[in-house]
């Protein structure tokens, strides 16, 4: 969306001027405007993508989030392994990591991960995450 907008503020400052096509792309160059808002693009789209979303259920608060994790169990009638299961996925365990931790198969982790799925009714982990936390 940023950059839109940058390009829209170039075009929108230039266009009216009657100027040379070198002298737009010289203009363009120096503008320190164009150059602030190029910076603050490749700083936004750093900051935005080098941020994995499991990680964003490990920032909260830990008492937070064994509120929401019971809360969720509870309300799911989640099983004592599909609970551990539950949250190794929150903390951003992939399954190769969950099921070494457990001392299990892979394909035990994907058939509780698929129990789970159908019990919260998600498709995804993303999704999964995101109802632990609305709560």
């Amino acid at each position: 969306m940023l950059i839109l907008y940058m390009i829209w503020v170039i075009i929108f400052d230039y266009s009216t001027v009657d100027m040379r096509l070198q002298d737009f792309l010289s203009i363009m160059i120096i503008d320190p405007l164009f150059v602030v808002y190029c910076l603050l693009a490749v700083a936004i789209i750093y900051s935005f993508f080098r941020k994995d979303p499991l990680e964003l259920f490990s920032v909260q608060n830990e008492k937070d989030r064994s509120e929401q994790l019971s809360a969720f169990v509870a309300e799911k009638g989640l099983t004592p392994r599909e609970t551990e299961v539950l949250e190794l996925v929150c903390a951003g365990a992939s399954n190769p990591g969950i099921a070494e931790e457990l001392c299990i198969s892979e394909y035990t982790v994907k058939r509780h991960l698929n129990n789970i799925f159908q019990k919260s009714e998600v498709s995804s982990r993303y999704e999964l995450i995101s109802r632990v936390l609305k709560g």
